[in-house]
């Protein structure tokens, strides 16, 4: 049996409920229509005030909004530079036997910062896209390593031929045509990296299935997270090429939350990053809710909660709402123009009705003071 808060008032003869339904898309928000529109993240406006407004605490009414479901084409930009996973830097072993744009790797001591620049690592660029499949990516990432100009210092451009997607291990398969100038060197991929520019974190590790390995330059090797090893015999010429150990994964985005700084009241998480560990403070965030993901790219997500765990209460006009759709870590999910989200929910009110003794006493108490 459910508990009313009103029920045990003396003074509330009964509770009497409301419900108003409400669908809002992404074709209803400000930006539709404009190149830069995103399906994920729109304002809408109601026009309604006898809907939207909130009533005062005073008169006892409950405002409250209930999810019933929301759906959203999963078309978006799973490998960009939103997410920072479009990049990846190809070193050698010795670290300093390639050259890019005419600027020669120089990382071969890194206890002496005269010969450690980081700038001077070749950076592989994957183009911003949806890729569905693995063999679409295959092709993207061939297309990007040839573009990206890699040179052994001293010889020729080196040619990535059978680079592509593995169908037998759902994995990355890496191999290249151009002999060294000299010796068997051996090439490292870096799929975990901060730019030396910018500061930014890059991590391609999920998409090109890496995992880690022991690298670096000669003596100075050790464990690289998203580091895969390429050995000259396997990855070059008459080799069969070199699959990276995990699969290539690319549903960069497996949870999906809903924000809405305008009503979220309840949502908590820890922020900022505080010196002192386990004492970032609790704060509130904008989320509605957050559920999984089961939608492949490419694909439409369809979601209905079971119950009502996730409504949530209101305590302030809702006119305008900014609807966001997230990553786990906030990123906004880069929504292409012709994709389509759609969000359905109803508001129930609970209205404590006063009762009729109370509303005599009410007008005693008028009638009283209006005869001084």
């Amino acid at each position: 049996m459910s508990y009313n808060e009103n029920e045990a008032r003396a003074d509330v003869a009964h509770v009497k409920m409301t419900k108003h339904f409400i669908g809002v898309s992404d074709s209803d928000g400000n930006s539709y229509g404009t190149q830069d529109h995103n399906a994920g993240n729109y304002v809408v406006e109601f026009l309604n005030p006898n809907i939207t407004a909130i009533s005062a605490a005073s008169d006892s009414t409950k405002t409250t909004l209930h999810p019933i479901s929301m759906s959203v084409d999963m078309l978006y930009m799973n490998v960009s530079e939103n997410f920072k996973n479009n990049k990846f830097r190809v070193r050698s072993k010795a670290g300093n036997l390639l050259t890019q744009g005419g600027v020669a790797e120089n990382v071969s001591n890194p206890n002496n910062p005269a010969n450690y620049v980081l700038t001077t690592i070749p950076v592989v660029t994957i183009p911003d896209g949806i890729y569905k499949t693995g063999i679409e990516f295959g092709s993207a990432l061939l297309a990007a390593l040839n573009a990206a100009a890699i040179s052994w210092t001293g010889g020729n451009q080196i040619a990535w031929t059978n680079t592509a997607f593995d169908a037998t291990t759902s994995s990355i398969r890496f191999r290249y045509a151009t002999a060294a100038p000299a010796g068997t060197p051996e090439l490292w991929i870096d799929a975990t990296f901060t730019d030396a520019v910018s500061g930014l974190k890059y991590d391609a590790s999920r998409i090109l299935g890496t995992v880690g390995a022991i690298a670096g330059p000669n003596g100075f090797a050790s464990y690289v997270d998203g580091a895969f090893l390429l050995p000259y015999a396997t990855t070059q010429g008459a080799g069969a090429g070199v699959t990276t150990p995990a699969f290539t994964d690319l549903q960069t985005v497996d949870v999906i939350q809903l924000r809405c700084p305008e009503i979220s009241k309840r949502y908590f998480r820890k922020q900022g990053n505080n010196v002192v560990a386990g004492r970032n403070p609790l704060s509130n965030v904008p989320i509605i809710f957050e559920i999984v993901v089961d939608a492949a790219v490419g694909g439409t997500l369809y979601w209905s909660p079971p119950d009502d765990r996730w409504s949530q209460e209101i305590s302030s006009d809702f006119s305008t709402m900014t609807l966001s759709l997230t990553d786990k870590k906030g990123n906004l999910v880069p929504f292409i123009n012709n994709s389509e989200m759609n969000f359905q929910f109803y508001i129930q009110r609970e209205i404590a009705v006063v009762s009729n003794s109370q509303r005599i006493k009410a007008m005693s108490d008028y009638n009283r003071f209006k005869s001084f």
